[in-house]
């Protein structure tokens, strides 16, 4: 199994545990492929989940990184045009969308919430979780 492969079956486990821990029984995780993962909650428990998630990431992702890696925050290797770059270590980033203060009429809507709202979220340099408050 290769690193990448591990990492993605490791982040289920993080977040199927934490769906079992802080959320509800009827919960369900599913997988869009790759990296990309979904949960669905209820809005009541969607801080306790996400806060564990971000938690036990950031604690267990350490354990895919030598010691010198870890100290110094970042790993040296070469992007896909064949360029050395630094990485920094893995941070996982999780959006929300809730169709509390608006309708959500489609899977596609919901997508495209998601979406814009993810990479608010990936613009942040740590592990977080950002809820769309937007109203209609």
């Amino acid at each position: 199994m290769s690193k990448g492969e591990a990492v993605i079956k490791f982040t289920s486990r993080v977040l199927d545990s934490a769906i079992k821990s802080s959320g509800n029984a009827g919960d369900f995780l599913g997988h869009e492929g790759g990296d990309d993962f979904f949960i669905i909650t209820t809005p009541d428990k969607a801080d306790a989940v996400t806060k564990k998630i971000i938690h036990d990431f950031d604690c267990e992702i350490k354990g895919f990184y030598s010691q010198e890696d870890r100290d110094v925050g970042y790993i040296v290797e070469k992007d896909r045009r064949g360029e050395t770059i630094k990485f920094p270590l893995m941070t996982i980033s999780m959006a929300g969308v809730t169709n509390q203060l608006r309708p959500v009429s489609s899977y596609a809507e919901l997508t495209n919430i998601a979406v814009s709202i993810k990479a608010k979220a990936k613009q942040e340099k740590k592990s977080n979780f950002i809820l769309d408050r937007r109203s209609a």
